[in-house]
């Protein structure tokens, strides 16, 4: 109940500001405020930015998916893996220790620099994987008072840089306005079957200080997401820790536009978000119970997160006229302290089963911590108007340094290797535990990336319906890493470092036909591009069996970059008024050079390596129809077909054979088939009143398929395929000058289909997984003006 008080206080406390606004003066509004987004019925154009200049998205020559606040509301979108689950080619799979692999047709990778550019604004916020065991994952935005987000397919490398090797996901906020007063609140209350209640609200409220002269724009956001997974004891089934895995989003941010003159705009702002986990949102597979709707972990400790960010940005717009001069200066700063609880995991690696630390009461829980700093500043100088010439011209830098620990703590660590090989750690291993902290395991990296870069882009009318589009990028990059590794399961002390320098080139070939203004043909070709690194050693007294299965005495020390060319072909068009829309893309792209982890089975070490080249096609589509005054009917189907192109063997072995490290035609990790059906129906109630109803509903699946080969290192004859995945929901609601309350159910029919799983050792019988959050029914009201 106190969500709604605060909800219904927050819509009291606008509602003055509302009538305000309606007295504002009208005046030359923001670029947030002219965008043209759906509502409901979701027919209509939205800007975007994807070649960083305003256009509608139907005549952006690129694979774009865009949504505005308002649509992801009426899709009870509310973090990146709801937003994928409607996003042809685009895929969000947890992985192991919370970390995410996201693909944009078929290229990703949990190792390395990103595939995919994340983006807040004109900011890049992605992560690298510091070695290859280090669980670092993105940090994503809560959508909650943005302007759109936009996702781009296929590389980007032209105008977005390294990174967005595979893609773009672009968080666009909003901008302050100088002339009126606009705010928006949302809250929610839901409740999951057997779990604990979510609830959320949140407020923004923006205008003018000085008119046409000096504007904000604030928020706030808390959601916290109750627990539905019990930690008990495997041994006992006695319940220690009910609905254990809560989940705590806040959202803080501010931002100030000053406009000295009528054309120059200059926008300070802050972000500040913070994610808490109480707890892993993995289920043991074999103390669950699907079919009743009880979900159990098996750990022994909790192991609860935090992911802390600030983003400061600095934005200048200044309109030269025939051109304009765009600067963006911004600044990273992220903290991301987990636990993950090894204790089945140190006792299978030593040997023994699962349960073997849980009978000898030796639990085991990896401290990790990854730090985030990042100094982007970016300039841009880019034409204005309609004129058969378009161009930008930029540079850009950044220096991003990274730093990531590692320590495994164990408790009664002697007793757990007394009971395996009756002697203690130091008897096992040569050397004691280290102290303080009993551990048994640390690493230590860092990194460094520097990048400096130039970019440009012309865009040439031949004719008023075909035009050309030509753009390179060059950067020179620059990495060092160095890490250090110790104790008892490292069996010594190993230091590595390494050093790397490229200078990349990024080209971009385009054309476009537009025949009339509801159809545009275009194609393209453009290169992505990744940054190498280097690999953390690997313990030759522990791994040295694993290394000599590849036919290596030891890892090497570092792995080189990679890239992609991408050939794309596609068509978007409108017929009957506008009423039907239709986008749709063919694509063919060829990896090179593949950065890939290569695991170690037997000591649990891995190492990055480059394997060998790929392939990925396939094809996007989106029909979007309006057959009858408040019906909108669409379909999203994508299609992906990402294999290995040729066999990556590892050394010579001794019988003279040579081990297989990938297989031709394994493929890569991403369903084959993306389907999403949804309608809405909007109606009115009663017209004199100005209330409207309205009824949405989705469907979403994702096919499975099959992984490697058994001849290949590290094949797992337990865990050989991702099964497909099926969820609905459905929304219904009423609508009133600027009120919105709805009823919704998401996984209408209780999906329990596995999105990942995690199986270390391949030797293991325990079997973590993650599913879709049970039926969860719940209410929203937000309010817009």
């Amino acid at each position: 109940m106190a969500v709604w008080k605060l909800a219904l206080l927050t819509g009291a406390a606008l509602a003055p500001l509302a009538a305000q606004a309606q007295r504002a003066e009208s005046g030359q509004q923001g670029a947030a405020e002219q965008t043209g987004v759906p509502g409901s019925a979701g027919v209509g154009d939205i800007i975007v930015t994807a070649t960083r200049r305003q256009s509608s998205i139907a005549d952006v020559p690129i694979a774009i998916t865009a949504m505005s606040q308002a649509a992801l509301d009426d899709r009870g979108i509310r973090n990146v893996s709801d937003l994928s689950r409607i996003t042809p080619g685009l895929t969000f799979t947890p992985a192991w220790g919370g970390s995410t692999r996201i693909s944009i047709r078929g290229i990703s990778s949990t190792v390395g620099a990103g595939t995919t550019g994340i983006y807040v604004d004109d900011t890049p916020i992605q992560v690298r994987t510091l070695g290859a065991g280090n669980t670092s994952s993105n940090a994503y935005p809560a959508i909650f008072d943005v302007e759109r987000v936009e996702v781009l397919r296929g590389p980007q490398g032209t105008l977005f840089g390294a990174g967005s090797e595979g893609g773009a996901v672009r968080f666009i906020t909003p901008e302050p306005s100088l002339t009126k007063y606009s705010g928006y609140m949302r809250a929610e209350q839901a409740f999951t079957e057997h779990g604990d209640p979510t609830n959320e609200v949140g407020a923004a409220i923006g205008g003018p200080i000085v008119n046409d002269k000096l504007g904000f724009r604030v928020s706030g956001f808390y959601r916290r997401d109750g627990g539905w997974i019990d930690r008990v004891d495997p041994l006992t089934g006695a319940q220690i820790d009910k609905n254990a895995n809560a989940l705590e989003t806040i959202s803080l941010r501010g931002a100030l536009q000053f406009a000295p003159t009528d054309r120059l705009k200059i926008t300070p702002a802050i972000l500040y978000q913070e994610v808490k986990g109480r707890d892993s949102n993995q289920i043991w597979r074999n103390l669950s119970n699907p079919a009743n709707g009880v979900f159990k972990s098996g750990q022994a400790l909790r192991q609860p997160s935090r992911d802390r960010y600030l983003l400061y940005s600095l934005a200048a717009n200044w309109d030269l006229g025939p051109a304009s001069l765009i600067s963006n200066t911004s600044y990273f700063d992220r903290k991301n302290p987990l636990d993950v609880d090894y204790t089945a995991y140190t006792a299978e690696l030593l040997g023994g089963d699962y349960l073997a630390a849980y009978r000898s009461k030796s639990p085991s829980v990896a401290a990790m911590n990854n730090r985030q700093k990042v100094f982007t500043q970016e300039v841009r100088l880019q034409s204005n108007g309609t004129g058969r010439l378009k161009w930008v011209f930029g540079l850009f830098y950044q220096d991003a340094k990274q730093y990531a620990t590692e320590d495994v703590h164990i408790t009664n660590g002697d007793d757990l290797t007394q009971a395996l090989f009756g002697t203690t750690v130091e008897g096992a291993f040569g050397i004691p535990l280290v102290q303080p902290g009993n551990v048994i395991y640390y690493g230590y990296d860092q990194s460094r990336d520097k990048q400096i870069a130039g970019f440009g882009q012309l865009d040439f009318s031949l004719t008023e319906q075909l035009t050309l589009t030509a753009g390179l990028r060059v950067a020179r990059t620059k990495f060092r890493s160095s890490n250090v590794q110790g104790g008892p399961f490292n069996g010594e002390v190993t230091r590595g470092s390494s050093r790397q320098s490229e200078t990349p080139v990024t080209p971009k070939f385009g054309i476009e036909y537009k025949p009339d203004r509801d159809l545009m043909l275009y194609a393209s070709v453009a290169k992505g591009f990744r940054t190498g690194g280097g690999n953390n050693p690997v313990p030759t007294l522990t791994c040295g069996k694993d290394l000599a299965a590849l036919g290596l005495s030891g890892a090497p020390a570092d792995y080189k970059s990679d890239s992609v060319w991408s050939y794309e072909a596609g068509v978007k068009g409108a017929a009957f008024n506008r009423r039907l829309r239709i986008e749709t893309s063919a694509f063919y792209i060829d990896w090179q050079n593949i950065q890939a982890s290569i695991p170690l089975n037997s000591c649990g070490f891995t190492f990055i390596g480059n394997l060998g080249a790929a392939r990925s096609r396939g094809f996007d589509l989106h029909i979007t129809a309006a057959p009858v005054h408040g019906l909108t009917l669409e379909a999203s189907v994508g299609y992906t077909d990402a294999k290995y192109k040729d066999t990556v063997y590892g050394g010579v072995l001794r019988n003279g054979s040579r081990s297989i490290v990938i297989s031709k035609d394994d493929p890569l990790f991403v369903a084959p088939w993306t389907v999403s059906l949804s309608g809405d129906y909007e109606t009115d109630l009663a017209s004199s009143a100005g209330i409207s109803g309205y009824l949405h509903g989705e469907y979403n699946y994702g096919a499975g398929w099959n992984y490697g080969r058994v001849a290949t290192i590290g094949y797992d004859p337990l865990d050989t395929s991702q099964a497909a995945t099926h969820v609905a929901a459905l929304r219904v609601g009423v609508r009133k000058d600027g009120i919105d309350a709805s009823l919704f159910v998401n996984n209408l029919f209780n999906s329990r289909d596995r999105l990942a799983v995690s199986h270390d050792p391949i030797s293991s019988a325990l079997f973590r997984d993650v599913i879709f959050r049970p039926r969860t029914i719940g209410a929203t009201i937000s309010y817009r003006y």
